[in-house]
């Protein structure tokens, strides 16, 4: 028979397995090739500035093919794309308004391209699209 020490302890452990089960973040990276919708535009820096979100999602695959954010830290995206120009979840996260106003979600008219900051260490973990291209 279990002791009511040993019974609380379970009960603790179990509760926090389900705690961080549910608030991990995916490792899943969306793939690079479902950014295609968006349309197809070489990127620079200095197009980036001057564009609007719906010019700026055209750039987002060529951005993502040729430029690898994953492992970097929250300055390096900064440094190439400018100020975030949207929040998602965490101020951490630098996430940027890309493509059409008519896609809409919670946080704008536009996709949000998020990319996910790892709290410890700062670095880039996965970018996320959101909603998610269809």
């Amino acid at each position: 028979m279990m002791n009511l020490n040993t019974f609380s302890s379970l009960v603790v452990v179990t509760a926090l397995y389900g705690i961080i089960g549910c608030t991990q973040e995916t490792n899943e990276i969306p793939s690079i090739e479902d950014f295609k919708a968006l349309g197809i535009i070489p990127f620079s820096q200095i197009n980036w500035t001057s564009s609007n979100q719906e010019e700026r999602g055209k750039m987002v695959y060529d951005l993502l093919k040729n430029s690898d954010f994953i492992g970097k830290k929250r300055a390096d995206v900064v440094s190439v794309l400018g100020q975030p120009t949207s929040y998602y979840d965490y101020n951490e996260y630098p996430a940027y308004v890309v493509g059409p106003k008519t896609v809409s979600s919670e946080y704008a008219d536009g996709y949000v391209l998020a990319f996910i900051t790892d709290h410890v260490s700062g670095e880039i973990t996965n970018y996320e699209i959101v909603p998610k291209i269809e």
